[in-house]
């Protein structure tokens, strides 16, 4: 299991202004390019995941990173940092898929019925997901497990939604 790392203004507004100033300088610009290109190359169907799992309208998949405020910049990489969560670390825990479905949490089964293009109806019983369903239902929620799972396979370990020119600033959402 590799570590994964979030970065939030919230970070940055807690950190001494010369560690802050050392991060923006060195690190803040690889790291935001990172981030801007690990989500901008994500297919539309994936970047409407990572919105319905943050709770931003469809049409907001349809913007970059760049394009978006701090924060809908911070529920986008915190869905996927949840996400990443959710579904990465059970790529490692074995072929039984019935039972990794099972032991997500009601949202993150609700994301990945939404991945699997499932009705609204069957995201609200998403809880019970194996009572009368017909192999081809199974085989449609599995595949889009595998692909939520496979989904972070090269995505950069430190996600952050602040940008580069943010880290001079003390308070990025204010700007005071």
């Amino acid at each position: 299991m590799n570590n994964r790392f979030l970065f939030k203004s919230y970070h940055i507004r807690t950190l001494p202004d010369g560690i802050r100033n050392v991060i923006g300088k060195y690190f803040a610009t690889q790291r935001w390019q990172a981030t801007c290109a690990f989500y901008d190359k994500l297919p539309e169907r994936y970047r409407a995941t990572v919105c319905f799992h943050a709770g931003l309208k469809k049409q907001q998949c349809t913007f970059g990173l760049v394009e978006m405020d701090i924060i809908d910049r911070e529920k986008i990489v915190m869905a996927l940092d949840e996400i990443r969560c959710a579904f990465n670390d059970y790529a490692y825990r074995g072929p039984d898929r019935f039972a990794l479905v099972e032991a997500l949490s009601l949202s993150e089964r609700k994301t990945l019925y939404f991945h699997a293009s499932k009705t609204p109806i069957e995201l609200e019983n998403s809880y019970d997901w194996t009572q009368g369903r017909s192999p081809a239902y199974f085989l449609t929620v599995l595949c889009a497990f595998e692909e939520l799972c496979q989904m972070f396979d090269d995505a950069p370990v430190i996600i952050t939604a602040v940008k580069p020119s943010e880290y001079e600033l003390k308070n990025p959402i204010t700007n005071i």
